[in-house]
């Protein structure tokens, strides 16, 4: 079982906490305007915007002036590593060009208490989530968003359990981690604005799933492949005793990439539906017209 490439873009030396160059008003936003991370751990990414950030802040670099730096720029990060066609947002991506570090710290405080009633307090979920160093201020920024999209919405009750997976999200120990957690957010905010029936989050086995309307357990797990290994049978095994403590009346696992048919065929003979490569379905892709009978 392989997480996927794309995500797999921090080390754990690597803390995704308040670089100098991330700081600069100037690098955020140099690195809008062309389209990059600027919390990304690209090296190359990293020497271009404290580079063209450094010399705008001396004024020995027009404001316009930097895009000849690409041309020895390979592999650079883009903006936003979303996975879904809603995973960018204007408003959230103003926040984070506008904003140093620390003032988006604040920002997101105040959200979280004036949304949902959680404060930033010793020992809190906030601050565990906030204080967390494997969260890069543009995954903190995001997750927000997603809160707010499970929690909020605007037709329709929102999702409970936040704060327990506030709490959950708060305690990842490394950047892969926190960037699994940050993409599992995304999926489950995108599904339930398309399909609009989880009716609460809970964490299984390290991560986050939610119960439907139906009252099936459902996870959406972005793995590119899944075998029938020990981790994953173990995975199962704990998917399943969390169903019955919250008295699902069945399981439902989606995947983002592929499935082996050995762990598929072990999930059938446990009495829970697998579904692979699920990006194409129109939960994540609404103007694709595949699999639109899904």
């Amino acid at each position: 079982m392989r997480s996927i490439g794309r995500f797999l873009k921090k080390s754990k030396d690597n803390k995704a906490s308040e670089n100098v160059y991330a700081s600069s008003k100037h690098a955020r936003e140099f690195a809008a305007e062309l389209g990059l991370d600027v919390y990304s751990s690209n090296p190359y990414v990293k020497i271009l915007v404290d580079e063209v950030s450094t010399r705008r802040a001396k004024g020995s670099l027009g404001v316009g002036v930097g895009l000849f730096f690409l041309a020895p720029i390979q592999g650079f990060g883009l903006l936003s590593n979303a996975l879904t066609s809603n995973g960018l947002d204007p408003e959230t991506e103003t926040m984070i060009r506008n904003e140093s570090p620390p003032e988006l710290k604040l920002v997101l405080i105040d959200k979280y208490k004036k949304d949902f009633g959680f404060e930033y307090k010793k020992k809190g979920a906030v601050k565990g989530l906030l204080d967390n160093p494997n969260y890069t201020p543009r995954d903190q920024a995001y997750l927000n968003l997603f809160f707010r999209r499970l929690g909020k919405p605007d037709d329709r009750p929102g999702v409970e359990g936040l704060l327990n997976a506030v709490g959950h999200l708060g305690k990842v120990d490394t950047p892969d981690a926190a960037t699994f957690a940050t993409t599992q957010m995304e999926l489950l905010s995108a599904y339930h604005q398309y399909a609009k029936d989880l009716t609460e989050l809970v964490v299984v086995s390290e991560m986050l799933g939610a119960i439907t309307e139906e009252k099936q357990l459902f996870l959406i797990v972005p793995h590119d492949i899944v075998g029938n290994t020990t981790h994953m049978q173990k995975f199962l095994d704990k998917v399943v005793v969390t169903s019955q403590v919250h008295g699902a009346k069945g399981i439902r696992l989606w995947f983002t990439g592929d499935v082996t048919g050995g762990f598929v065929s072990r999930s059938k003979s446990m009495g829970v539906k697998i579904k692979e490569d699920v990006l194409l379905l129109p939960h994540f892709a609404p103007n694709d017209t595949t699999n639109q009978n899904e």
